[in-house]
């Protein structure tokens, strides 16, 4: 009885394990769906987190809708932020003046 018990329980576990590849497989192959759309049409982008100043961006994060891609832009030197301009396309620094 207990060879037949050990027996079952080594299938439970294999069918738990191609259950999991399975869902794995699948998860792929709807993340390759999406990125030949993508490549088709280009991402979907939503911005996400963004950190900065009143006139500086430091951080910005995008997101696909799409894909579920992600990317993000961080600065670590002052000299590369993004400048932030104003709607007659003055950056905020000549307006407002430097921040500290």
């Amino acid at each position: 009885m207990k060879e037949i018990i050990d027996k079952m329980n080594a299938i439970e576990l294999q069918t738990r394990e191609l259950l999991e590849k399975a869902q794995m497989l699948e998860n792929q192959k709807n993340l390759m769906s999406t990125l030949m759309e993508c490549s088709e049409f280009d991402h979907t982008w939503v911005i996400g987190n963004i950190t900065s100043t009143l006139t500086e961006i430091h951080q910005i994060d995008v997101f696909c809708t799409r894909c579920g891609s992600t990317a993000s832009h961080v600065v670590h030197r002052k000299e590369y932020a993004i400048p932030i301009y104003s709607g007659t396309e003055e950056p905020l620094s000549t307006l407002v003046g430097e921040e500290e």
